[in-house]
């Protein structure tokens, strides 16, 4: 298993998470430091990324490490139990931050990729709407004009 996961999973037993049947992960108790232990916190949840749209939950282990975990790869192992390594957790309606466990289905990279593609998430980039891309079309036409030139 995943050690991210496994650390989490402690983290739940330990009740400083709560995950509810909508797949809500609730923070419940939190540390100042190491050697003050958890104490009750106001129970809250965390907010999906701006950038990525995933949902994190960060931690700290007993030992101090700092974790971040994918909320969708959490709650998938809690409802439906370890995820393969080869495998990616999906979510079906594309919402990233929907995390109900009947949202979230096991797909390889690939099968992945090919469904953000037909869903319209993922566009391949050509020409130059790709970033790497460095001559523009217009250069590519005076290329071709002076390589007909002689």
């Amino acid at each position: 298993m995943d050690r991210i996961i496994s650390e989490a999973l402690k983290m739940v037993e330990q009740g400083v998470f709560e995950i509810d049947p909508d797949g809500m992960i609730w923070r419940l108790k939190e540390r100042k430091s190491r050697k003050a232990g958890w104490y009750p916190c106001k129970r809250r949840t965390t907010r999906p990324n701006k950038d990525s749209g995933y949902i994190y939950v960060p931690f700290q282990n007993d030992e101090g490490e700092m974790f971040a975990v994918r909320a969708n790869r959490l709650i998938y192992t809690i409802f439906h139990g370890e995820i393969p390594h080869d495998k990616e957790v999906h979510h079906k309606d594309n919402n990233k931050s929907n995390n109900h466990p009947d949202n979230l289905d096991l797909v390889t990279h690939l099968e992945n990729q090919q469904l953000a593609s037909k869903d319209g998430r993922y566009k391949r980039l050509a020409g130059e709407s790709n970033p790497s891309d460095t001559i523009t079309e217009t250069d590519v036409e005076k290329i071709c004009a002076l390589m007909a030139e002689g």
